[in-house]
């Protein structure tokens, strides 16, 4: 399903939206990323990576997030590296910040306060 605004509730099941522009793939994510869902992510950054090197996640409205979901992200971003690109955050919600914190993901990844910081970014680099 693909849509524009997600209320995070723990109820929602994963909703992907992709958006491309000439700087990076913006992806923004809603729900919980567990069960099925990362299989799901990981092919849709798939797809992203083979026009954009560069993919912004906007984890905002990420209710829970699962090791298996933690997975797919480091997968993804080693991907994106070795095509000489990245993989940027936003605005993980707390409950997400703290799993990445425990298990020291959130130092492999930049993590931005919006969508337009995380943009702006790539053009100071």
């Amino acid at each position: 399903q693909y849509r524009r605004f997600c209320p995070v509730k723990e109820h929602i099941e994963m909703e992907i939206n992709c958006v491309s522009s000439d700087t990076a793939a913006i992806m923004t994510l809603c729900g919980r990323l567990a069960g099925r869902y990362p299989s799901i992510l990981k092919k849709k950054i798939g797809e992203q990576l083979r026009h954009n090197s560069r993919i912004i996640i906007d984890m905002s409205q990420v209710s829970f997030i699962d090791s298996t979901g933690l997975g797919v992200l480091v997968g993804a971003l080693k991907k994106a590296i070795s095509r000489e690109g990245d993989i940027r955050l936003v605005s993980p919600t707390e409950e997400v910040r703290m799993l990445m914190e425990l298990t020291r993901v959130d130092r492999v990844f930049l993590v931005y306060s919006s969508q337009e910081l995380a943009l702006k970014s790539y053009s100071e680099n």
